[in-house]
């Protein structure tokens, strides 16, 4: 390949070593890596002590057998007044989530985030065009999260009673949902070539935002005895990535961890309150 021709076929160490560098970072084969891929060195990954934003994160970790420290902050003066000021000096975009690595970089923004893990541990995608795609799809996961925020905490003002939220979200899980769905079903279908997950045999960094939100709906539903947005057969795709996801031997460990019993929204939300979850 490319590659070992370069590492045999340049006369100089120097220029060898600059281009096989570049192309180490992405810069060379314009997949814009934003992480050296690399399985050794310690991350401390920073988030509330929900599941939330964080448990498609912890997933990816674990799935990747990274070494890692989960940090779940449940008091926000702990994470405001004591560790974010010290992070900020690092990054002054320092916000939850957040990923540190080694003690040198901090990476925070979601999908920043999704994106520097899955560079590091190769599951960001192979080519420009699997990068593309699960760029996008992280993106339109990111957008359905939304609309569920919108709805179980009182702070967006579409949901200000509780009457509101039950009704707000009675009508997400038996149609809203299906818009967002239907756009993601299709784009499975497009690029998966028939895998369970996004680009095939193997998952992607977007396959575990896709998963804990389609697990959310799962026990949202259930909570309120409706039935499964999976269960009618509408969306073949999703319904193969959530049970390939759950049987995926390398997250037994997050299955069985206190982390994927944690409520889905803090305890404000109406979630906790409501539906205990």
């Amino acid at each position: 390949d490319f590659p070992t021709r370069l590492r045999a076929g340049l006369p100089s160490e120097r220029l060898r070593a600059r281009i096989l560098s570049a192309m180490d970072c992405g810069c060379f084969s314009g997949l814009g890596m934003i992480a050296s891929r690399r399985q050794e060195g310690k991350l401390k990954f920073g988030y509330w002590g929900i599941r939330g934003l964080g448990a498609p994160m912890r997933m990816l970790l674990d799935y990747a057998g990274a070494d890692y420290e989960d940090k779940q902050y449940t008091d926000a003066q702990e994470w405001f007044g004591q560790d974010k000021p010290g992070l900020t000096k690092m990054n002054p975009l320092a916000n939850l989530p957040y990923l540190v690595d080694d003690g040198k970089i901090v990476v925070c923004q979601t999908n920043a985030i999704f994106d520097y893990i899955g560079d590091r541990f190769g599951l960001g995608g192979s080519s420009m065009e699997q990068r593309r795609a699960v760029r996008q799809l992280l993106a339109e996961i990111y957008d359905l999260r939304n609309v569920i925020i919108e709805l179980v905490y009182p702070f967006k003002e579409r949901c200000r009673t509780d009457d509101e939220f039950k009704t707000g979200m009675e009508k997400h899980l038996q149609l809203g949902y299906k818009a967002q769905y239907m756009k993601l079903e299709a784009m499975f279908a497009l690029i998966s070539k028939g895998g369970p997950y996004a680009l095939g045999a193997k998952p992607c960094t977007a396959d575990f935002h896709m998963w804990e939100m389609l697990d959310q709906h799962e026990i949202y539903a259930s909570k309120m005895g409706l039935p499964s947005p999976l269960s009618a057969g509408e969306f073949p795709c999703l319904a193969k990535l959530y049970k390939a996801m759950r049987e995926e031997p390398k997250l037994n460990k997050y299955f069985e961890s206190a982390s994927f019993k944690l409520p889905c929204n803090a305890g404000i939300s109406y979630t906790a309150k409501l539906l205990s979850c």
